[in-house]
């Protein structure tokens, strides 16, 4: 998985090996420069589409997989996520001279991953891929020198830009703590012994004090 990059000029690198690594939890923008004339907006906004998405997609096959793990075995299938490739709905358009309707001008990849095993030491796993391209209004600017007689052929140049984010969708477990156990205290039979011969007042008073020593003990 790669990106596009822009040369010196700023215009899009054609060159595969010079698009920039998709590297796992790096979100990145990166965008370059096209240029079209106002022939070309006007006349042939398909092939404009057509340029942008290669510039954006680079070479990337009709049908994309991807690891779920950073070892993932090649001939195990469940080990591999399918990419979701979404094209725009509607085709590029000019119905206004000078301006293209539905051409693609940027392209988001997402990419889904969940932290799973120990909480002490999770793996990350990919569970999820998506490649978005989103259509946009392409309009020639007439100032200046432009859209005047005979200059159809100057170009001007716009921007296209690809994005991609790295969304976290773990779930975690809810803490759950265990109740205080509730003191229960228990005196023996014989506890009272040395007072059973006092008054029963004397035995009243001394069991109250005794029963409020113990409550301010457990609390």
């Amino acid at each position: 998985m790669t990106v596009v990059t822009a040369t010196a000029s700023g215009t899009c690198a054609s060159d595969p090996d010079s698009r920039i690594p998709v590297v796992f939890g790096e979100d990145i923008r990166s965008g370059c420069l096209i240029s079209v004339s106002f022939s070309d907006v006007t006349e042939a906004c398909t092939a404009i589409n057509a340029i942008a998405r290669q510039a954006l997609a680079g070479d990337m096959p009709q049908s994309m997989y991807v690891a779920m793990f950073g070892n993932s075995d090649v001939g195990i299938v469940g080990d591999w996520v399918p990419v979701i490739i979404q094209e725009p709905v509607a085709e590029p358009t000019s119905i206004v001279a000078g301006q293209c309707d539905n051409v693609i001008l940027s392209l988001s990849i997402e990419i889904l991953y969940a932290n799973i095993g120990s909480l002490a030491n999770p793996q990350a796993k990919i569970v999820g891929v998506k490649y978005t391209f989103i259509p946009g209004k392409l309009t020639y600017q007439c100032v200046g020198p432009y859209c005047q007689a005979g200059t159809e052929n100057l170009r001007q140049k716009y921007e296209i830009a690809s994005s991609v984010a790295f969304l976290d969708v773990s779930t975690y477990p809810d803490a759950v703590l265990a109740e205080i156990p509730p003191w229960k205290v228990e005196l023996p039979n014989d506890f009272f012994y040395p007072l059973s011969t006092a008054s029963t007042l004397h035995v009243q008073i001394l069991t109250i004090m005794l029963l409020l020593m113990v409550n301010w003990l457990c609390t």
